[in-house]
């Protein structure tokens, strides 16, 4: 059986008998551990290349129709698991990733996560160039708790034909950066990645960056009466940059800050309409949700609401019923 003599292996010369065998462990040293389900066809070939940068690892394949798998067993085989980031230079194949079916062409990225059930099929001779990156590092580069399964982009436009020849360039010259540029280029790496994967559509799912900017927002509001939340602190909460913070908040139509301030004040809002809240001060309600300054609190309060906070209570104290 074949391994990887200097990063590279190729089917030629192994015998039919052992050629299923010998074509599942390669796939398992290129892309963690997968099972080849059905015996592979007369005449197939396939030739891998693997070289490592720094921590992340780039395979380069060309190969005929054949199809493989990563369920229980090899999932459970995985001590870390891996964002796998294949660029499809030629051929067709059909991806199932969970509940989700991906048609991958010439020209299509798709991401898949080692850690999820992972079925493919190749249609067609194929061409794909894979980065394999661990994920204890791009959770770096990303909000906390963003839900990921799999998800396919165009490598044809914007930022996916930079992702494209960034790895392209990867496969060709890798092996020629030398050591000290490597840390820089990997950061380089994980921070295109990151961006990339906030653009992608999932087939049936909600943007990428809509989930992130959903768990920030979750995230603020399971704080929002502590008075130092900070963006600072957001940002660093969530493990994303005060720049993608602010960029995430666009799709709001709100700065960050807005956003935050509209929501206290709707709390605030709530409050003075509570009975529950009838002994309670305006300005000590204010402070509650992160206003020091009462008059500062009753000029944004009555813009918010259309009067100020004072009428607003009286209005509600006048509409209430007679205690019995």
């Amino acid at each position: 059986m074949n391994n990887f003599p200097a990063g590279r292996w190729s089917s030629e010369g192994i015998g039919s008998a052992e050629l299923t065998d010998a074509w599942q462990a390669a796939l398992s040293a290129g892309y963690r551990s997968w099972e080849v389900p059905r015996r592979l066809a007369p005449g197939f070939s396939a030739r891998m290349r693997q070289q490592d940068v720094s921590a992340l690892r780039v395979v380069e394949c060309v190969c005929s129709p054949c199809t493989g798998r990563r369920l229980g067993r090899q999932l459970r085989q995985d001590q870390e698991p891996y964002l796998g980031v294949q660029v499809t230079r030629q051929g067709l194949e059909h991806f199932r990733i969970g509940d989700q079916a991906l048609a991958i062409a010439a020209g299509d990225i798709v991401f898949w996560s080692s850690d999820r059930a992972t079925e493919f099929e190749v249609m067609e001779p194929l061409h794909k160039i894979t980065l394999m990156v661990p994920w204890r590092m791009l959770e770096q580069h990303l909000p906390r708790g963003a839900p990921f399964a799999g998800a396919r982009l165009d490598g044809r436009r914007g930022i996916g034909t930079i992702v494209a020849a960034h790895i392209q360039a990867l496969a060709a010259q890798g092996e020629a950066v030398n050591p000290q540029q490597r840390a820089g280029l990997q950061r380089a790496t994980l921070e295109l990645i990151a961006a990339a994967m906030a653009s992608v559509d999932g087939e049936g799912s909600t943007r990428l960056s809509e989930r992130y900017l959903q768990s920030v927002q979750r995230y603020i509001l399971d704080h929002l009466h502590e008075a130092d939340l900070s963006l600072e602190r957001i940002a660093r909460a969530n493990r994303i940059s005060l720049r993608y913070l602010h960029r995430l908040f666009e799709q709001t139509g709100r700065s960050v800050s807005s956003w935050i301030q509209q929501r206290r004040l709707e709390r605030c809002r709530e409050a003075l309409l509570d009975p529950a809240f009838r002994h309670c001060s305006i300005a000590a309600i204010a402070a509650r949700w992160g206003f020091d300054d009462a008059a500062h609190f009753s000029r944004i309060f009555k813009a918010h609401a259309g009067l100020p906070p004072s009428r607003l209570r009286e209005a509600q104290v006048a509409a209430a019923p007679p205690a019995t």
